[in-house]
């Protein structure tokens, strides 16, 4: 179950190269959606990911000074 998604991102991802590299028209219709939705995902996680938050100062690690 863990591996659903990144398979399917995979093969979205394989399909969409595949399609490019077959014809023009339809295939590179395909093509664009099929490596699009990759990069939506991705641009999504960036946009909206929970802000990070910061670790206690017990727990942040010291820099050496130079």
């Amino acid at each position: 179950m863990i591996f659903r998604w990144p398979l399917l991102i995979g093969l979205l991802s394989a399909v969409g190269l595949v399609s490019a590299l077959l014809d023009d028209g339809l295939y590179d219709a395909l093509s664009w959606f099929c490596l699009g939705i990759p990069l939506a995902l991705v641009a999504r996680a960036v946009l909206f990911a929970p802000p990070a938050q910061a670790a206690p100062a017990a727990h942040r690690r010291r820099l050496p000074h130079s």
